[in-house]
């Protein structure tokens, strides 16, 4: 027996916006290790110097999270599976718009 799912609601379609990483600034990397969340969602815009995630220590309670701070305005594009991160890992990448 076949099912099929169906999807209520209308489709959204959007122009296309071509993005660029023109360099490092772009990514951003965690710089401590515990439990990622975000402040800003996929294709939100972001200003230099704005947090776009804490990261919660994951081995004690009390701790102020770390700040992760986007290093240039752009398109928040990527980022990492919301959960724990280690240092080092990717957390998000701002694309600019070309």
């Amino acid at each position: 027996m076949i099912h099929a799912n169906i999807l209520s609601g209308d489709i959204e379609i959007d122009e296309t916006v071509q993005l660029d990483m023109p360099d490092e600034t772009c990514f951003v990397f965690a710089e401590r290790a515990g439990l990622i969340e975000y402040l800003v969602d996929l294709g939100d815009a972001v200003t230099q110097g704005q947090t776009i995630a804490r990261i919660w220590p994951s081995d004690r309670t009390g701790e102020a999270p770390a700040s992760c701070k986007a290093a240039r305005n752009g398109i928040f594009t990527a980022r990492h599976i919301p959960g724990l991160v280690k240092v080092g890992d990717f957390v998000g990448l701002v694309a600019v718009p070309v």
